[in-house]
């Protein structure tokens, strides 16, 4: 079931934040890579090389920080999920 299908989904036994999370991540990590490299093409004669080293630590920091949240929040919703199918589980027993 695709998202638009999600949507109309009036059960909610599949959730819709999950995909648009993922989709997010995807997209916060090219953008901040892209930007991680443009600024370290520019920063290279300014800092001596210096951006060669801590351009890529500081991508690296940002994407592994961003990583942490977003995988708390998938987390609470794979909770939730394993919580709904364990009531289901004892309703249907």
């Amino acid at each position: 079931m695709g998202i638009i299908g999600t949507l109309y989904d009036n059960s909610f036994d599949k959730l819709i934040t999950p995909k648009i999370i993922r989709g997010l991540y995807t997209f916060f990590v090219w953008v901040v890579t892209i930007l991680a490299g443009v600024g370290t093409l520019i920063l290279i004669k300014d800092t001596k090389g210096l951006s060669l080293v801590f351009g890529p630590l500081g991508l690296l920091l940002y994407i592994t920080f961003f990583r942490i949240i977003v995988e708390s929040v998938i987390i609470r919703f794979h909770m939730a999920q394993d919580i709904r199918d364990m009531r289901k589980h004892q309703l249907g027993s």
